[in-house]
């Protein structure tokens, strides 16, 4: 597919630019001292029931809420995310190499970011020098919209000043970030990173049960199951993103090698 005509790139942030996994893990922990922790079952235990509520098309939150009671879930949830943003820098690593590929596409096109984060990611992104780097910022919690909702990506293209033909949606996930730009005539890539491209490692055995878990099954791995999911394009690591959008530069920097 050509990007002759593609002028602003815009890109999600988790698991793009920062790994979800330790942010995941922290929540996964919190629910699960909320359910008893080690009194009532293991981390494998746990998670494997987790396993079996994503893989019948449930996901984090819906797990949550399927544990946590009706008139707690709310509060529980408020409360969580509260204490995690406020880490938001320690569970948010790099993805490694993500930088560098910024760093050069900045170069060549007009960047921006649509992604569902808290606003401190401003301030993550500013300390990794990434920030400046984009034209438009379209944070859902400074917004107040979240993806899939197509108001934040006609936010993103307005603020932009593009066609949606000329506008190609970076993300990890088919069904949040290529699905809702291709309804509205964007292009979409997307980035498919496998557990260990993303750069975080467990550090105890609950972290290791999570690992395993989303291993088998996680929503950035999560495969097109509708048409306006099919990406235009996919990557599977940071140097095959920079071949496809700088084809050029990439083949010099290969043939120098």
């Amino acid at each position: 597919m050509s990007l002759d005509k593609t002028e602003f790139i815009f890109f999600d942030v988790g698991n793009v630019f920062v790994s979800d996994d330790p942010a995941a893990a922290f929540l996964y922990r919190k629910l699960y001292e909320y359910t008893g922790g080690a009194k009532r079952w293991t981390p494998d235990e746990f998670f494997a029931e987790r396993l079996k509520h994503v893989t019948q098309g449930g996901h984090l939150w819906s797990f949550v809420r399927s544990l946590v009671a009706e008139h707690e879930f709310e509060e529980w949830r408020k409360r969580t995310r509260a204490e995690l943003f406020s880490q938001w820098k320690r569970y948010s690593p790099p993805i490694p190499g993500m930088a560098e590929v910024v760093k050069k596409l900045v170069r060549s096109y007009r960047l921006g970011l649509i992604a569902n984060q808290p606003k401190q990611i401003r301030e993550v992104l500013t300390e990794r020098e990434l920030w400046e780097l984009f034209e438009v910022h379209a944070i859902s919690e400074e917004l107040g919209l979240e993806k899939p909702d197509p108001r934040i990506f006609s936010w993103a293209l307005e603020k932009a000043n593009v066609e949606p033909s000329e506008a190609l949606m970076v993300g990890d996930r088919v069904d949040n970030d290529i699905a809702p730009a291709r309804r509205l005539g964007m292009k979409g890539l997307w980035l498919s990173l496998d557990f260990d491209q993303r750069g975080w490692r467990p550090s105890d055995d609950f972290e290791r049960a999570y690992a395993e878990s989303v291993k088998r099954h996680c929503v950035t791995t999560k495969v097109p199951s509708t048409p306006d999911e099919q990406p235009d394009l996919v990557a599977n690591s940071p140097r095959e993103l920079l071949r496809i959008l700088l084809p050029e530069i990439e083949k010099v920097s290969a043939d120098h090698q």
